[in-house]
């Protein structure tokens, strides 16, 4: 059942895309089609990922985040989008405010499926498919990542029977197009700033 408020985004108890049945998916499948035709955003409960690795996921990206900006620049991002973007690499420019046009202030590390050195998407020369990146003098670092990240990939194919429910499809419609997605985990960290803003 999901709680919200005109002014909020809604927040939906997932627990039933674990289930498999379909009776079961379906009530949470409308919900979800309501946030996103809404809001386009929702919060989820029910997701059964283990709140020890949410706090140690935390704690392994402020670990790299703290390491001197030499080491993280050893491991900056490639071709295959994969590695650490420093503060100030992209900015946002979808704004007509010069002041708004400033270059975003945080920084990043891109992580996506693990493919080692020689992996068939790899050898292809295939934009976006390569290795990822690893910052030297960090154990255990590259292991919760990895970790986390299969836990959140399980977690989103769950979602793809509730959208196809949502949009009365058959529940395993969109299957056949995620069998290699372009998923990723982005870990950023927003270094502290002086107030700034913008008007105009």
């Amino acid at each position: 059942m999901s709680m919200s408020a005109p002014d909020r985004l809604p927040i939906i108890d997932v627990t039933a895309l674990n289930s498999g049945a379909v009776d079961d998916m379906r009530a949470v499948a409308r919900e979800i089609g309501a946030a996103c035709e809404r809001h386009g955003f929702f919060y989820i409960t029910g997701h059964g990922i283990p709140d020890e690795l949410i706090e140690r996921m935390f704690a392994e990206s402020a670990r790299f985040f703290a390491i001197p900006a030499a080491h993280k620049l050893k491991v900056k991002i490639n071709r295959a989008n994969r590695g650490y973007v420093p503060p100030g690499a992209s900015a946002q420019n979808i704004s007509t405010v010069e002041a708004a046009k400033k270059k975003n202030q945080y920084e990043s590390l891109m992580i996506r499926d693990e493919l080692e050195p020689g992996a068939p998407e790899a050898v292809a020369n295939n934009p976006m498919h390569g290795p990822n990146q690893w910052a030297e003098g960090l154990p255990g670092f590259k292991e919760t990542c990895l970790e986390y990240y299969e836990v959140l990939y399980t977690l989103g194919q769950k979602f793809l029977p509730g959208f196809a429910l949502a949009l009365d499809l058959e529940p395993d419609h969109f299957e056949k197009y995620f069998r290699q997605p372009m998923t990723s985990l982005r870990l950023l960290h927003y270094p502290r700033q002086e107030a700034h803003i913008v008007t105009g």
